[in-house]
């Protein structure tokens, strides 16, 4: 038979919603970190890794946490920073996942985000996402870089579509 204590006698690690442990030694409670805590700090860092250019521990980091919980959100400077990183590194897998976030989070800033996006959908042989994807760009807004790889973006998936490549539509 389980025994519970309740009220003044009962354990208050044992306690649904408290937010203290006991120190078993001493017999004292104390502060137990809340999840929000938590996952700020580990947030905090990941936002460390991606300054430090750690960019594969980072992304591994940033996935375990989001598994747990979704609502960890880098901000956009860090998000970029990733992004530009994972593409970098060669990491198209990741990457197109975070500039996805990006453009659907920051769409004042996300001419540079949709090119990349492109450049992946065609080198994964899905051209008229790539098309789709650019004719949402601005070009006017593009650095000079940008504007030179959107051309040859477009160019490359207007060529995969001419040669009779399919692929679906996407899902922005």
């Amino acid at each position: 038979m389980i025994t519970v204590a309740v009220g003044s006698d009962a354990d208050p690690s044992l306690m649904f919603g408290t937010d203290v442990a006991v120190d078993n030694e001493a017999g004292q409670e104390k502060p137990r970190p809340s999840v929000r805590s938590q996952r700020g700090s580990r947030l905090q860092k990941i936002e460390q890794m991606i300054d430090s250019g750690n960019i594969m521990d980072a992304t591994d980091q940033m996935y375990a946490l989001q598994m747990q919980d979704n609502s960890p959100k880098l901000d956009q400077s860090r998000l970029k920073r990733l992004a530009r990183g994972q593409v970098a590194a060669g990491m198209t897998e990741d990457a197109e996942l975070y500039l996805e976030e990006y453009v659907e989070r920051f769409p004042e800033d996300d001419g540079w985000a949709r090119v990349r996006c492109a450049e992946i959908y065609v080198a994964n042989r899905r051209p008229k996402v790539a098309l789709l994807t650019l004719k949402q760009v601005r070009l006017s807004r593009l650095t000079e870089e940008d504007q030179q790889k959107a051309k040859r973006t477009v160019r490359a998936a207007k060529r995969l579509v001419a040669e009779g490549v399919e692929d679906a539509e996407p899902e922005w």
